[in-house]
């Protein structure tokens, strides 16, 4: 593919899909003459704890499962995605070395997404509970 040849490209939670997330950001980088959208899990202190607590996977069985054991995971075969979470350090450092003649622009926005799937699946029920009244939706944004 040319470079440029897309004038954005919108990923939705889909990069810790590919064999390397890294390689990935940047196609999508290069293909694009105006903008890249991406939307993915950002590797925070409350998604470790939340890691920690069980109450989020750090692989992703489900896919794997719903699709009786066959495929679904990395690679779209029967191993499950490590769920793939990005610092926005990395993001830039990932960038400017793909591109060190220019100062890519970076905006990042984050807010809490609750994986309100998963909640029935947390056993313990007092987890549960602190799980659901933890969640407060919020907007926030840096550059």
């Amino acid at each position: 593919m040319e470079p440029g040849a897309y004038d954005q490209i919108i990923e939705h939670m889909g990069l810790h899909h590919c064999g390397s997330p890294h390689r990935a950001l940047l196609e999508m980088y290069r293909c694009a003459a105006k903008s890249v959208l991406v939307f993915e899990n950002r590797d925070s202190l409350a998604m470790q704890t939340a890691i920690r607590l069980g109450m989020v996977p750090v692989y992703e069985f489900e896919a794997v499962v719903d699709n009786d054991y066959k495929f679904g995971g990395y690679r779209n075969t029967a191993i499950p995605n490590a769920a793939y979470r990005w610092t926005e350090r990395e993001v830039t450092k990932t960038l400017a070395s793909f591109d060190p003649a220019h100062v890519v622009p970076v905006q990042f926005f984050d807010g809490l997404r609750l994986p309100v799937a998963r909640v029935k699946m947390i056993g313990n029920p007092i987890v549960r509970a602190l799980f659901l009244a933890s969640w407060t939706p919020r907007k926030t944004g840096s550059a």
